[in-house]
């Protein structure tokens, strides 16, 4: 179980909470914890760059502070243009919020950004009217590591 604890917080890159990991391995939660006690424990102990860490609702893993400039050169490159990240965090900060108003604070240029955004899965467009109610999706909060209620 605990290296199945050990690939999913690899593989995750974001934190996983108990319950995600008990529902998935069928553990558990007090067996969880254990397992990602140990895991912490084994990590230090063997005085990796990679250290396991208790975040505000989960567990992580993540590479130590002292590694980090080192490491950033390989992390991969954010694939959304500048423009339409800037346009992804005005949906995200105000959602819902439809298209007429993204358009009226962004610019013409953002009719482009949310077609990128939504090829993308990071957003989802609702018809309503003359316009579109525009929200976030889960790939979305996967890919920049937060839940929902960190938004509000």
């Amino acid at each position: 179980m605990i290296r199945g604890i050990e690939a999913a917080l690899f593989v995750a890159g974001r934190e996983i909470t108990e319950k995600e990991l008990s529902d998935l391995l069928s553990i558990s939660e007090n067996e969880v914890k254990t397992h990602l006690k140990e895991l912490r424990r084994e990590y230090e102990t063997r005085g990796s760059a990679i250290e396991i860490v208790k975040t505000g609702k989960g567990w992580a893993m993540q590479v130590k502070p002292e590694y980090l400039e080192i490491s950033k050169k390989f992390r991969p490159e954010l694939e959304i243009s500048k423009g339409a990240l800037k346009t992804l965090a005005l949906i995200a900060h105000r959602e819902p919020i439809k298209q007429s108003e993204v358009i009226q604070i962004r610019g013409n240029h953002a009719y482009e950004h949310i077609k990128e955004l939504s090829r993308m899965d990071f957003i989802k467009c609702e018809k309503m009217s003359r316009t579109k109610i525009l929200r976030t999706t889960k790939k979305f909060n996967m890919y920049f590591g937060i839940s929902k209620r960190t938004l509000f």
